[in-house]
């Protein structure tokens, strides 16, 4: 009996540790199962959601590498007067080939001083950059000294040109602007360019100066010229002349004079010209000629519009001609606006004298009233003749839903919930 009793107590024994090991082994593997379960679902869900939005940046059509830059970086104004006026420009280039917005906001001490007259937005791509025109005018109570601030420029979102589902970039550049404050004025200015272009008998002569201002106060140039014979050995006229407006410091203008030309036959002349306060001087030479001998010649160049535009935004239409004749022109530009073949508006500029060798600007104005794709479509006329035609493009953005774009991301999104489904389902097996 106590055999028995012996043995039975060896094999329960026994018994009780098998089922002890097997129930820690048993244990072991549920709680290996869980965690490896656990380990496979967060992979799989961080993997899921790399892919998502791996695949928003692929297909999203408007996502692509920009950079934006700016030159100069720096501008020093110096010597500047309480009031006084000053100007410079800045050209802000991309690195993309679509048209981007390009805007330029002044920050700092100074950016109530900053103005840009021309704008403070362009429509910039890498083969057109923008040239933003800046303008500093110092208050009347400001102290001598040195002054900064800067110019941040920044692009518009890549995905704001169309509407529709996409993504959004920007990127800013800035650039630094000093102003130096005095109460010193200093007159400076260089005069180049002195142009006189032959004319035909009893037609006025055109003298063209550049007077680059180099000073801090306003300067208007005076010009005295004394025409020789061909000989130079006698004075046939004499003229003195002072321009009707004067250049602001920092500013290059050219100003333009018509001498009479009453006296002069057919001949060979010579012209001594000095411009003061400058005085810097030139000697040039030009002919009288019998009438009808000068061609009038002109080429419209371009017409300039905003590539993509807004339903009831104002747009500017620049046309812009130059006269490569022998003579100066009255030009106009005539053009109209259409859509789908129609035409929605004509287009009428102010007349413009344009002297030899000149370019002008012809600037007209368009509202469109609904989106679409405008052709803007016309010519110069100036004297007796015309230019070629020439067109723009103005696109105007609606609403626009791009629905193979919308099909894909709802692929995706439900893509991705049923991978999460599956994996619920597992782990759910697992317990």
């Amino acid at each position: 009996m106590a055999v028995v009793q012996r043995l039975n107590y060896g094999a329960y024994r026994k018994i009780d540790r098998f089922m002890k090991r097997f129930l820690y082994f048993s244990h072991l593997k549920i709680i290996s199962k869980r965690q490896k379960g656990r380990m496979q679902t967060k992979q799989i869900v961080l993997i899921s959601i790399i892919l998502f939005f791996l695949a928003i940046v692929l297909i999203s059509p408007n996502a692509e590498a920009v950079g934006v830059g700016v030159s100069p970086a720096t501008l020093h104004f110096s010597n500047m007067l309480r009031d006084g006026y000053a100007e410079g420009f800045i050209t802000s280039s991309v690195g993309t080939d679509n048209f981007v917005s390009v805007s330029a906001v002044p920050r700092g001490e100074i950016a109530e001083w900053i103005d840009f007259p021309e704008g403070p937005l362009l429509q910039v791509n890498k083969d057109n950059p923008g040239r933003f025109k800046i303008v500093v005018t110092p208050p009347s109570d400001v102290a001598n000294g040195i002054y900064n601030g800067f110019i941040r420029f920044t692009t518009s979102p890549l995905g704001e040109i169309t509407t529709g589902a996409g993504s959004a970039v920007t990127v800013s550049v800035d650039a630094s602007i000093s102003v130096g404050i005095t109460d010193t004025q200093f007159l400076k200015c260089t005069a180049t360019g002195f142009v006189i272009k032959d004319t035909e008998e009893g037609q006025p002569l055109l003298l063209s100066i550049n007077v680059f201002n180099e000073g801090n106060v306003r300067v208007r140039p005076e010009v005295d010229v004394t025409i020789w014979n061909q000989r130079q050995d006698k004075i046939v006229e004499t003229f003195s002349f002072k321009a009707d407006k004067g250049a602001l410091p920092t500013t290059r203008e050219t100003f333009f004079f018509n001498l009479p030309n009453k006296n002069l036959d057919i001949a060979q002349y010579w012209a001594d010209i000095t411009v003061r306060p400058c005085q810097d001087s030139k000697l040039l030479t030009f002919d009288i000629v019998e009438p009808g001998t000068l061609a009038l010649d002109g080429i419209l160049k371009t017409i300039i519009t905003k590539v993509w535009a807004e339903v009831g935004e104002i747009t500017q239409i620049i046309a812009v001609f130059q006269n490569i004749g022998e003579s100066p022109v009255k030009a106009k530009f005539k053009g109209n606006v259409q859509l789908d073949g129609r035409v929605i508006q004509i287009l009428e500029s102010e007349q413009v004298v344009v002297g030899i060798g000149e370019e002008v600007n012809l600037t007209t104005f368009f509202t469109p009233g609904v989106p679409g794709r405008f052709i803007v479509k016309g010519r110069v006329f100036y004297g007796n003749k015309q230019t070629f035609d020439n067109t723009g493009i103005i696109n105007v953005a609606g609403i626009r839903i791009n629905y193979i774009l919308i099909a894909i991301y709802g692929l995706v999104v439900a893509l991705l919930v049923f991978i999460i489904y599956r994996l619920y389902k597992r782990r759910m097996r697992a317990y």
